[in-house]
């Protein structure tokens, strides 16, 4: 395991004219092994899209599929989590967020 990534929760935060905007609070730094799954790349209304499906495999921690992961300075959206023994360790399923 030899990645670092972080694991970030939503937030929600009212600014100076009270509007609600979310933002994204590291909860986890840790060690993963990353392998790529899938990925394509297509055309949707003249806009170019890429879906790239990656897993990422770390030591068990209390990650839920509600929070984001952070590799290489790209948002991961949480798919499924399958967890390895009996919280010996998590197998996340993640997808490309395209911003």
């Amino acid at each position: 395991m030899r990645h670092k990534i972080y694991v970030k929760q939503a937030i929600s935060v009212r600014d100076a004219f009270g509007a609600e905007t979310i933002t994204y609070k590291t909860v986890f730094k840790l060690k993963a092994e990353v392998k790529y799954i899938s990925g394509s790349k297509g055309v949707d209304r003249n806009e170019i899209f890429s879906f790239t499906n990656v897993q990422f495999i770390t030591h068990y921690r209390a990650i839920t599929e509600d929070m984001i992961i952070v590799w290489n300075d790209k948002k991961y959206r949480i798919n499924f989590i399958q967890e390895i023994n009996y919280k010996e360790g998590l197998i996340i399923t993640t997808e490309l967020i395209n911003e």
